[in-house]
């Protein structure tokens, strides 16, 4: 029994940054489904250079949670690294500190984690208040090579209607991994610190090595999509567009994809200052500065792949959906 409980337990990752009233909110739920699934499980909060009470508030209303500081606010994937490193159990649940968490849900996605040995990730069902008091549905996101380019959709909402597209990614906001294989992939890449397609490239890269990604669309939790990314707007708008351009220097592996998206890096180039838009020629100076270090991952990461990024695609010179 000790055993059992031993392989079935969840280590528990949350980074999280100026996050006490989002701790207070939705831990108490996290901690109290640990509990009934599997007591040996345990609850890492990694906390990335917070400057409100969120160690004051861990230390004093939830002691059973392990909590490790961090000086300086660094961002989300090397916050997650740290707490990955940190955990003592091989499956792991991360989770956003703004995420509510609903009874059973960590049942379903054990149960649909263990249909298979080549399990990478199981992704949670995620719903969201809409502005028009209706509900958004998130966790199954697919993508396509249009203009030289990834394009990312949600398809949660057409995949609970029945259809049947291919996960690409799992989100890290809340998703069941297998710890030995995140590592065994380097963890999360630290190029796209603070923020944003660092779940996506990692996601992808597991599919390169022929491993499964799943969605449980029986685990349902409550997201409020944004609330932990409090920064300033410079950031929020130029972040994501470098780390955009990061995601495919360090995944793209065909000639014929490499060729479509320069060219169209190229006409962006062009566009943009005509357009008065200068957004993406920035965007793109802060990735190029990051150029060496996308090489050195890009020969760490890919090692081990048993497809390429354009056989995932299946394309060469026309779109197609995984």
């Amino acid at each position: 029994m000790n055993q059992e409980r031993e392989e079935t337990a969840i280590s528990v990752v949350i980074p999280s940054w100026n996050g006490a009233e989002l701790l207070r909110q939705h831990l108490p739920a996290v901690l109290e489904e640990l509990s009934g699934f599997n007591p040996v499980s345990e609850c890492i909060v990694v906390d990335d250079g917070s400057t409100d009470n969120s160690i004051e508030l861990l230390r004093r209303v939830f002691p059973q949670v392990r909590v490790i500081s961090r000086k300086t606010n660094r961002g989300f994937g090397s916050s997650v690294n740290v707490g990955i490193a940190a955990a003592q159990h091989e499956r792991l649940l991360l989770l956003n500190n703004d995420v509510r968490v609903t009874p059973g849900f960590l049942k379903c996605l054990q149960f649909a984690f263990d249909e298979s040995a080549d399990t990478f990730a199981v992704a949670a069902l995620q719903r969201e208040p809409a502005a028009d008091g209706g509900v958004t549905m998130d966790g199954f996101n697919t993508v396509q090579w249009r203009n030289g380019h990834l394009q990312f959709s949600n398809r949660t909402a057409d995949v609970m209607k029945g259809a049947a597209p291919a996960l690409a990614y799992c989100t890290a906001g809340c998703s069941l991994f297998s710890r030995e294989k995140v590592l065994t992939l380097g963890g999360f890449c630290e190029l796209f610190d603070p923020f944003y397609y660092e779940d996506a490239e990692l996601g992808l890269q597991a599919v390169r090595r022929g491993w499964r990604l799943a969605f449980a669309r029986e685990s349902g939790v409550e997201h409020q999509h944004g609330s932990t990314s409090r920064r300033t707007p410079w950031k929020v708008k130029l972040v994501p567009a470098r780390n955009y351009l990061l995601l495919h220097w360090l995944l793209l592996d065909t000639p014929s994809l490499w060729r479509q998206h320069l060219a169209h890096v190229a006409l962006r180039i062009i566009a943009s200052p005509i357009r008065g838009r200068f957004r993406y020629v920035v965007a793109l100076a802060m990735a190029i500065i990051k150029l060496p270090r996308v090489l050195t991952e890009r020969r760490r990461r890919g090692r081990g792949g048993v497809r390429s990024i354009g056989d995932i695609l299946g394309v060469s010179t026309h779109a197609s959906e995984i």
